[in-house]
């Protein structure tokens, strides 16, 4: 397991380029200063098959607290948080792919959750 723990209020999230062919987990947790927001952006994104991250508003796990689930690829959407914590959470379950993710995070003082109704009748433009 890699386990990071970033209190800065800007900074880069990758995926270890070495280690993939052992069934990685990794999880960050990251933490802007009071009162601002996470800004969370892809700037590359490939999960192999079987791999995801999971984005969490906040600094645990909890169920309510899923922002997303990705497991496939195309780069995502800016995620910005409710509060000054979010926790990203990564699994390859099949050994030896090849996943690459890279993300920038900074404090921010606007923004805010927006969770979409998967059947909402709003699609993204492709």
């Amino acid at each position: 397991i890699c386990s990071h723990n970033l209190w800065n209020n800007k900074g880069l999230i990758q995926l270890p380029t070495t280690g993939l062919n052992s069934c990685l987990r990794c999880k960050w947790t990251l933490t802007v200063r009071p009162r601002q927001k996470v800004n969370l952006k892809f700037s590359q994104f490939y999960l192999g098959a079987g791999d995801w991250i999971k984005i969490y508003d906040g600094p645990t796990s909890k169920r309510d607290a899923l922002i997303v689930k990705y497991d496939g690829n195309g780069v995502p959407a800016d995620l910005v948080t409710s509060g000054n914590k979010m926790l990203l959470q990564f699994q390859s379950d099949k050994c030896g792919n090849s996943s690459r993710v890279i993300a920038f995070y900074q404090a921010t003082e606007c923004g805010g959750l927006i969770r979409l109704d998967p059947n909402s009748a709003l699609k993204r433009k492709a």
